[in-house]
């Protein structure tokens, strides 16, 4: 499924099954650059995510579990460089 943004540009892609969100999504800023992407299962995140800065550098990434942050989590600054990490149980 794609859902666009009232002046035609692309803001999400991926599929449902039976009512929610499933398997690999992607969501794109107004500009059309990819703003976040990772896994749905029954309609939460799990698996590796990754969401960038508007300039298109990786801001954070990390794990979810049932929904939640799990795991070693990675923060980056604008330039790309890693600005500090948290853990989440």
């Amino acid at each position: 499924m794609w859902k666009f943004y009232k002046y035609g540009r692309l803001e999400s892609e991926g599929d449902y099954k039976g009512g929610e969100r499933e398997g690999v999504w992607k969501e794109y800023y107004g500009d059309g650059d990819l703003e976040r992407e990772g896994n749905y299962k029954g309609g939460e995140k799990v698996g590796l995510w990754k969401y960038y800065h508007v300039d298109g550098e990786l801001e954070r990434e990390g794990n979810y579990k049932g929904g939640a942050k799990d795991g070693l989590w990675k923060y980056y600054n604008d330039a790309g460089t890693l600005k500090w990490e948290e853990n989440y149980k």
